[in-house]
């Protein structure tokens, strides 16, 4: 559903597709290019996560980039 242009940010337990060589890695790797992909540090951290095993290409973001992301892009929608 995300086109070129949009961003996609992971929280909660979709936290988990951004760790390489997770099952849903590969969806994250399917993405058009100028979909960019950002995971919420404080969801990572809650699942023991360490930011090094991040994907390259996702971006982490605290509480304040998350408001940040949410001012950049004209159209936001929450999936549950």
């Amino acid at each position: 559903m995300a086109l070129p242009g949009s961003g996609v940010l992971l929280l909660e337990d979709g936290v988990y597709a951004a760790v390489a060589d997770s099952a849903a890695a590969a969806l994250l790797s399917a993405l058009p290019e100028r979909v960019r992909v950002y995971a919420l540090a404080a969801d990572l951290m809650a699942r023991g996560i360490d930011a090094a095993t991040v994907l390259d290409d996702v971006r982490v973001v605290d509480y304040e980039g998350f408001v940040d992301l949410a001012c950049q892009y004209d159209k936001v929608q929450a999936w549950l």
